[in-house]
């Protein structure tokens, strides 16, 4: 099975950024990597799994 190409709407980019400014700010750098390694990881699944959500 080959991967399809997952595109994030603008708006999901959008919450993203705000999510990982929230966590630097609150909590650390390391808790805003760890949320975008997981993120990261979700869209590489989706991408080889698009019926999967």
């Amino acid at each position: 099975m080959s991967n399809k190409r997952f595109i994030p709407h603008r708006f999901a980019v959008e919450d993203e950024e705000e999510i990982v400014y929230y966590y630097e700010q609150t909590s650390s750098e390391q808790v805003a990597l760890g949320f975008i390694n997981a993120l990261d990881q979700a869209f590489s699944q989706l991408s080889r799994y698009p019926h999967m959500g």
